[in-house]
């Protein structure tokens, strides 16, 4: 779960995100291979993997990273295949939707940001026109899946090699994540500023997750509105209180 996984701060300094994501990811691989450890589940991304692949996307959509994060990924993936057949690694790559939710919060995720700024009456800042899109998938959900990958490697015999979407299957525009803040401050005073699309980010990503729905039983149950919700009186208990 240790990587760099910040679009833009790849498009600034993508030899930093190569070393951070990709070497680390080959050191950890080696480091398993002398102690005698084969078993590794992955943490991948959808988005910035699959680039601006029409969506939904799934298992088998050519990936098309836009974003030296994204390449990063994919790299990672093509050595732990490298690895399932060259050394008998089992591995389980699991391609994650954009997660939120309470102890993630350290994460520069446009819904941590947007709370905080709602929070502090200050403009929220929208890249591009608002049409862009992301799946969203709460860090319950999230762990869900973690959990239930452990049985496939109980289930199956060695040389594993799979790989799943971990998302909710559901579009939400950056203008209805701005709606549903709104609604958390109580209608109409949330600000908004306008700035031109950053280079790197995909305009348009969900995934299908038949896949993994069926061969790991991923259900994701938090509703996005209430996830929201949620998360907005977590963050003002816990950052802001006494304030």
């Amino acid at each position: 779960l240790a990587a760099k996984s910040n679009v833009v701060e790849s498009v600034n300094d993508p030899v930093d995100n190569f070393h951070s994501n990709v070497s680390s990811t080959i050191s950890l691989l080696e480091s398993m291979r002398s102690a005698g450890c084969r078993r590794i589940v992955f943490a991948s991304t959808g988005g910035a993997l699959m680039g601006d692949s029409t969506p939904p996307v799934d298992e088998t959509t050519l990936p098309k990273p836009i974003s030296p994060y994204g390449a990063s990924k994919l790299a990672c993936e093509g050595y732990l295949s490298a690895y399932s057949k060259s050394f008998g690694f089992s591995s389980v790559i699991l391609r994650f939707g954009n997660v939120y939710g309470p102890f993630s919060t350290h994460k520069v995720g446009v819904i941590n940001r947007w709370i905080r700024m709602a929070i502090e009456k200050q403009p929220i800042l929208i890249y591009g026109d608002g049409s862009s899109s992301r799946d969203y998938i709460h860090v319950n959900d999230l762990t869900d899946g973690l959990y239930s990958v452990l049985s496939r490697f109980s289930s199956k015999s060695v040389n594993l090699f799979e790989t799943y979407h971990l998302a909710n299957h559901k579009e939400i525009t950056l203008h209805d994540l701005k709606n549903i803040i709104a609604q958390c401050i109580g209608g109409d005073n949330l600000k908004v500023n306008y700035l031109p699309a950053r280079v790197g980010e995909v305009s348009r990503n969900f995934a299908n997750i038949d896949l993994a729905s069926t061969f790991l039983a991923f259900n994701p149950s938090v509703d996005f509105l209430n996830g929201v919700s949620a998360l907005y009186e977590w963050i003002l208990e816990y950052e802001y209180a006494g304030r």
